[in-house]
């Protein structure tokens, strides 16, 4: 999908940007080498941004180990 039309920025452009570090609408438009121009898509770059970083987040929080501090004391 066409976020920014100006720059013919999609939400594959975000989400690549996303995969090498990108955490700033500036980060973004930046690797895919322009800037915003007429500012009709920052909305929409910052959405797809801020929904992109919340499922990258949560997905490493779902492989990280729980701790269950010293579990094998309730057994004594």
């Amino acid at each position: 999908m066409i976020v920014c039309s100006c720059n013919a920025l999609t939400n594959h452009d975000i989400a690549d940007a996303v995969s090498k570090g990108a955490s700033r609408p500036r980060e973004v438009y930046a690797s895919k080498g322009c800037k915003a121009q007429c500012g009709n898509c920052v909305s929409g770059v910052v959405c797809t941004l801020r929904n992109l970083l919340r499922e990258r987040q949560e997905a490493s929080m779902a492989f990280q180990p729980v701790d269950h501090g010293n579990a094998s004391a309730a057994f004594v």
